[in-house]
């Protein structure tokens, strides 16, 4: 099992790796195929299920956080449409090596999946909040005390995870504005986010990097702090899903999933990317228009 384990390690470091080399210029470096059917082959190691779940995994996750790495834009913070650009073909060019190797109907997954997934005793890797770790406790306790949550890694245009904050508002008609403020003031206090974050066994993430250091996230488990790397601390770049757009455009790439979908134009549809690019592009018009 030990010569599998390496193999697919070093599947995975080649792939992370080449992906900040051949962003670099160094395509030479660029045909993973070998090193995916090394990392396959060597699964034969690995007992029952995890003989395709195991390395599959792990070439997903790596290729997923290759794609937030290269921090390709749809649309820039002026409304411009930037799809068109070579950190967007790049990892469209992931996308196609990696989907080959993936569930056949990885397209159809909910937000359910991951978690049936993970506790499916198939699934090694998954890119997801504790929520299916949760699910795991529930459910799947031998599982859960396997879990352990991580960042991504370091691609060439910083660390980035994904993120989705929220905030507190009071509505201009709202009859008692004065006590509303005093109450969000209240909440917002530091000891108060502290109880709110324990009330939700750390899955709540505060808004601000200040208070992401509570005990909730050293002290979770199973296994105890497998999840103090869930909430992004240092130099990780949060990045919410259709940003840097304006939030009427940033909203529809969410809803409609246009990124997703761009991906399947190329991968399941027949269409190149130039042609998966275009049809994003045409996309994207509309959103600016409604």
């Amino acid at each position: 099992m030990i010569p599998a384990i390496v193999l697919m390690l070093v599947a995975v470091g080649y792939r992370i790796t080449t992906g900040l080399l051949i962003h670099s210029g160094a395509t030479w470096l660029s045909n993973f195929v070998p090193f995916a059917a090394l990392a396959l082959c060597g699964a034969v190691y690995f007992p029952g299920k995890l003989k395709f779940a195991l390395p599959i995994g792990a070439l997903f996750i790596s290729d997923l956080i290759l794609n937030y790495s290269y921090g390709a834009a749809l649309v820039d913070q002026e409304g411009n449409i930037t799809v068109n650009s070579d950190a967007t073909k790049q990892v469209l060019e992931w996308f196609k090596r990696l989907v080959p190797l993936l569930p056949r109907d990885a397209f159809a997954w909910d937000n359910a999946s991951n978690n049936k997934f993970l506790i499916s005793g198939e699934g090694a890797l998954i890119f997801n909040p504790p929520s299916a770790w949760a699910v795991a406790v529930r459910d799947a306790p031998k599982v859960a005390e396997q879990c352990w949550h991580f960042p991504s890694p370091k691609g060439p245009k910083g660390r980035f995870d994904p993120a989705q904050p929220s905030y507190w508002g009071i509505w201009k008609f709202s009859p008692n504005k004065t006590a509303a403020k005093s109450l969000a003031a209240y909440l917002w206090q530091k000891s108060s986010v502290e109880q709110l974050v324990a009330g939700s066994h750390g899955y709540d993430i505060p808004a601000f990097g200040t208070l992401r250091q509570f005990k909730t996230w050293a002290e979770e488990g199973p296994p105890k702090g497998g999840i103090w790397n869930y909430p992004p601390r240092g130099e990780v770049i949060e990045s919410v899903s259709g940003s840097p757009a304006p939030a009427s455009v940033a909203n529809q790439i969410y809803s409609q999933a246009t990124m997703a979908k761009m991906i399947a134009q190329c991968t399941q549809s027949g269409k190149t990317i130039d042609q998966a690019i275009d049809w994003a592009a045409s996309e994207l018009e509309g959103f600016k228009r409604t």
